[in-house]
């Protein structure tokens, strides 16, 4: 099953960046309006003096970089971040060329630097919001020491206030700045945070709808087929009895009798215990013994098949709780391997005192790229009379026990399944 995204991708996606964008150009259409509309009511106010054809050119440039952004990136339903970047840095270049024209830091505008920073810092990641808050303040130092003034320059009676005015802007900037990206990145990091644990406990609900219902099922199911077992379990009784002399036939129907009586075990205990995952009695046994007796028990039920198993692992071995879901996930993963190549099977269980791994290997075709994909969701299956249900509940019963289970296909041809489990929640500890 493919794993969740990370805490800092939630919100920082293809698509969600898309959506972003769309709005970033809108808002960026908005603003060259309202350039459009500050050049003009500049040319009304005598004591501003502004050169207006550098202006309007520069805002006309930007017009047309913008409607170039929206027709080449404005319909894409995915975007990389550092396209998005790229955008965010066309605006402080922008900003920053208006910002010369028109008086550098003295222009009361000068804050519109906040926007692409508040921005980069609720949308990108940290490393983009800093390198954005870096562009900013380096565009405003700069503008600092090379501008073209728009106040007339001769209040020298007030020359010394309103120069330390500004380098207070400056400084209040600077920290506008540092502020935004710690607090608000921090703050967008909770929230991506919040969006993995949502999207984690979605899966999560989904994955136990599917459980309660199998197990539901399985409860109904157990209980329906418990009468007709019993009764063919009579009628070979009577079948023995009566063909007392054919030897042959008495063996033959030994052989049926006994698989009924697997049959209703089998149906005993998901009658007892169907939708629960709970350790077989509390009975705790050696990890090695365990490894064994499972491929023992399984070779039991396939008699004819070749498997090749390999067990190795510390000494002294963990000793474990017997989880009976667990066995019936590993039998899961070695009836697939069994029934796509039953010429052979491979094996390997591997240990330490807190980790154990389980890997099975047939020799089939493999696993197409679709199937590694989907491999362990519900309903997902590549045999034409499966239902797609093992590999579910193995993935289901790996979650719960704090483990993962993947997916590959060897260089020599075939499928492996890998089975990855901390013992932390079956080591018996002392």
């Amino acid at each position: 099953m493919p794993s969740l995204k990370s805490v800092s991708d939630l919100l920082t996606d293809a698509p969600t960046l898309s959506r972003n964008l769309q709005r970033l150009l809108q808002m960026r259409s908005i603003l060259i309006l309202c350039q459009f509309a500050l050049v003009a009511l500049s040319q009304f106010v005598s004591e501003i003096h502004v050169g207006l054809w550098p202006l309007l050119t520069v805002i006309m440039v930007y017009s047309v970089v913008n409607l170039l952004c929206i027709r080449l990136c404005g319909h894409k339903s995915e975007i990389s971040e550092k396209a998005y970047f790229t955008q965010l840095m066309l605006d402080v270049v922008f900003l920053t060329v208006l910002m010369y024209f028109s008086g550098g830091y003295t222009n009361p505008f000068i804050s519109l630097y906040l926007f692409p920073m508040m921005i980069a810092a609720t949308t990108l990641p940290r490393f983009y919001a800093w390198l954005t808050g870096a562009s900013v303040l380096f565009s405003y130092t700069l503008l600092v020491f090379f501008y073209q003034p728009i106040f007339d320059t001769h209040m020298g009676h007030v020359g010394s206030g309103f120069e330390l005015h500004l380098v207070g802007m400056w400084l209040t900037f600077a920290l506008s700045i540092g502020l935004i990206v710690f607090f608000v990145m921090r703050m967008s990091d909770a929230l991506r945070e919040r969006e993995r644990r949502l999207a984690v406990m979605r899966e999560k609900a989904a994955r136990d709808e599917h459980i309660i219902a199998l197990g539901t099922q399985a409860a109904g199911a157990a209980h329906e087929v418990g009468t007709p077992l019993a009764t063919m379990a009579v009628l070979i009784g009577e079948l023995q009895h009566e063909w007392a002399e054919q030897k042959p036939l008495v063996l033959k129907l030994g052989i049926i009798r006994s698989q009924i009586d697997r049959c209703k075990e089998t149906m005993a205990k998901m009658s007892a215990s169907a939708g629960e995952f709970k350790a077989e009695s509390g009975r705790s046994i050696d990890l090695r013994e365990y490894c064994e007796g499972f491929f023992s028990d399984w070779n039991s039920l396939h008699p004819g098949a070749n498997l090749r198993e390999k067990i190795q692992g510390c000494d002294p071995a963990p000793v474990i709780v017997v989880d009976e879901t667990l066995t019936q996930s590993i039998f899961n993963v070695l009836n697939n391997a069994y029934e796509v190549s039953p010429q052979q099977v491979d094996a390997s269980v591997v240990w330490s005192q807190d980790m154990l791994e389980i890997e099975v290997c047939d020799h089939g075709p493999g696993l197409s790229e679709t199937a590694l994909q989907s491999a362990g969701k519900p309903f997902f299956t590549t045999k034409e009379s499966g239902h797609g249900l093992g590999l579910f509940l193995t993935q289901a019963v790996m979650h719960r026990l704090g483990g993962e289970v993947l997916f590959s296909n060897h260089a020599d041809g075939g499928a492996c399944v890998k089975i990855v489990l901390p013992l932390i929640k079956l080591t018996v500890r002392t």
